[in-house]
């Protein structure tokens, strides 16, 4: 069967002891083998017509977890490219699911990757560098990119999601890095959101910023959670602890459905073939 893409793919996750979250990825990478097999709009004919390409063959697209998995991230990553080697495919486009470039963005998972390719061979490539040539048939490149809390339509995304809200006061919560520079990132983030920043695992806790808003004067508070493959109903309902405040907590635009607008699948797929293979 003819490759659509020369690149396979690997969702990298952080993992959990809740088997929640690998459920939630395994969708995640369900609802990506969709996304690119809807049609695809084609350039413009000589009438000026816009037509639809034919549905592509989906390429493969695994899925790997940092920490908590039965084998470390390297075997993982090493064992899914020999598969993918397998089916055709000469290069591995590992995509990381994480929000914030901590230490597990910035230190573990280049290490990772790294002791895979290693035992691979062929050549390690990040960013948006461009497939190199082969010394082998049987070299396979792993290219890692940026984590998807660097992507461009996050903001929108986020912006969108407060606007969905009852008009209130805005908390943006993120889960937090031992790395002060992530936790900038957010804030300034949150600053262009016209939101208050708060975090799941470092100060300023979602209690700590609530409790300013509260003193500030606020009565009614909309939070936006952004914690990649965690599900978060939409609810209304009175703080326990505060009678007189509302709050609003949206469900996390940055677990599926929903991150899958994120990537541009259809230029993706526009560039997805041998003869123009992708840049991711």
């Amino acid at each position: 069967m003819p490759l659509n893409s020369p690149s396979a793919y690997l969702l990298v996750s952080h993992g959990s002891r809740d088997r929640r979250p690998q459920i939630a990825v395994e969708a995640f990478a369900q609802l990506l083998r969709e996304a690119w097999q809807q049609p695809a709009r084609s350039n413009a004919s000589a009438q000026g017509a816009i037509a639809l390409l034919p549905p592509l063959i989906a390429p493969s697209i695994a899925t790997a977890a940092l920490e908590l998995a039965p084998e470390p991230l390297h075997q993982q990553i090493y064992e899914a490219a020999q598969q993918a080697l397998t089916q055709g495919y000469r290069r591995l486009v590992i995509l990381p699911l994480f929000l914030l470039a901590g230490i597990h963005v910035r230190v573990d998972l280049p290490a990772a990757v790294k002791l895979a390719q290693q035992a691979l061979g062929g050549t390690t490539r990040y960013g948006s560098a461009s497939l190199a040539a082969k010394r082998s048939q049987n070299d396979i490149d792993l290219h890692l990119c940026p984590h998807l809390g660097s992507h461009a339509g996050l903001e929108a995304l986020l912006a969108q999601t407060f606007a969905e809200l009852p008009p209130a006061t805005r908390i943006l919560l993120a889960h937090g890095s031992r790395r002060t520079p992530a936790n900038r990132q957010i804030a300034s983030l949150a600053d262009r959101l016209q939101a208050t920043p708060a975090y799941w695992s470092v100060a300023p806790s979602l209690s700590d910023a609530i409790a300013e808003r509260v003193a500030a004067g606020d009565r009614d508070i909309s939070i936006v959670p952004t914690f990649c493959l965690q599900a978060a109903s939409p609810m209304r309902s009175p703080c326990p602890s505060k009678p007189c405040l509302t709050s609003f907590l949206a469900a996390n635009c940055t677990s599926p459905p929903r991150s899958v607008q994120l990537p541009n699948w259809q230029k993706l797929r526009s560039n997805c073939s041998p003869s123009n293979p992708v840049k991711t």
